[in-house]
């Protein structure tokens, strides 16, 4: 059984949340799109059936979906999945598509049907989301260009195509994809997972890298932190979080996200909160304490107007006419000679008086 909760609406496309529960692991009714699609896995994975090929999704993939293609969805995994669908217009999307050299029908994606989503296309993604989900998190405007510029960030190609693998190395990777999806959460050794999929660990370490361009420990830790994206706006615990995740620790958790997001997780949870900037933004600028922020300000002036015990202590000759400078130099003082210095005794070479020569 799966839900529909329609987050945006313009001429420049439709944005879905669509989540599912596993009611049976066996294919769903064909359904069918008219429309080309980009779908973002959020939680959860599931088995997509289309063309006679089976498409992993999990939060580490992008979907690319062509229109007027039948498709069935199976396997989906305890605790159900969701996933933000874009239905763009179709003049806009190629626009996009032919400005980066290639027809729509061609484009690589779409041929392949997926692309793995990097840490910088998921944090994007999480942005959007969250700003479309948020009534006043932004404008119109603005959600029309952020719209724009998240399928041109999903189309555009990053690193040379992967290889197609072959019938038996796909099952290997999917079993492989299955398991890791109900497990990331737990402290796992790369041995349980070989052994669980039927294979040594240097075989599957080596299959995984050459056809999904990621390890396999990095595949796990992006899994984690692309649940944490979702997770971070409405939870008040981070380390907490962290756990529940499979992280170590807090300094662990801290330590992946910014590498993989350039901020802290703290720091990424400030940036959602709706303070909006210019722009519809959330801003971080530091409130300035001026008159133009606050007209009733007036800064302290330390005078007898406000001390009226206050006195300077005075400095210079101005405040203090009795005051003369002793003079010490020629310069300043014409009449100065100084004195011929007197050289002190020496006592090997003095003379002696008083006694017989």
């Amino acid at each position: 059984m799966t839900s529909r909760t329609q987050l945006f609406r313009s001429p420049l496309g439709l944005v879905e949340r669509v989540e599912g529960e596993p009611a049976s692991r066996r294919p769903t009714a064909e359904e069918f799109s008219p429309d080309f699609q980009v779908a973002f896995p959020c939680r959860g994975m599931f088995v997509w059936r289309v063309g006679g090929e089976l498409v992993v999704s999990d939060p580490n993939q992008v979907l690319f979906v062509r229109g007027g293609e039948p498709f069935r969805i199976s396997d989906p995994r305890p605790g159900g999945f969701s996933e933000v669908i874009v239905t763009p217009a179709i003049d806009a999307l190629r626009d996009i598509v032919e400005a980066m050299g290639f027809d729509l029908e061609s484009h690589p994606y779409f041929r392949a049907r997926r692309r793995r989503a990097t840490p910088a296309l998921q944090r994007h993604c999480a942005r959007v989301l969250h700003a479309l989900s948020e009534p006043h998190a932004c404008d119109d405007l603005t959600r029309d260009g952020e719209l724009l510029a998240l399928l041109r960030h999903a189309l555009r190609l990053e690193g040379a195509p992967a290889a197609v693998p072959s019938a038996p190395t796909r099952r290997l990777i999917r079993r492989t994809k299955e398991l890791l999806d109900t497990e990331y959460t737990r402290r796992i050794r790369l041995t349980q997972v070989a052994s669980a999929v039927g294979a040594s660990p240097a075989y599957l370490t080596d299959v995984f890298r050459r056809f999904e361009g990621i390890s396999l420990q990095r595949y796990v830790t992006q899994l984690r932190l692309a649940r944490a994206l979702t997770e971070l706006p409405r939870t008040d615990g981070i380390t907490a979080l962290a756990l529940d995740l499979g992280f170590s620790s807090h300094s662990h958790f801290t330590l992946a996200f910014r590498r993989a997001f350039g901020c802290t997780p703290s720091e990424y949870r400030r940036s959602l909160r709706p303070r909006s900037g210019p722009a519809g933004w959330p801003s971080h600028e530091p409130e300035r304490r001026t008159r133009a922020t606050n007209p009733s300000h007036e800064p302290e002036l330390r005078t007898r107007a406000t001390n009226p015990s206050h006195e300077p202590e005075p400095r210079t000759r101005t405040t203090n006419p009795d005051s003369e400078p002793e003079p010490r130099t020629r310069a300043t003082n014409p009449s100065y000679e100084p004195g011929p210095r007197a050289r002190a005794p020496n006592p090997r070479t003095a003379v002696r008086t008083g006694g017989c020569c």
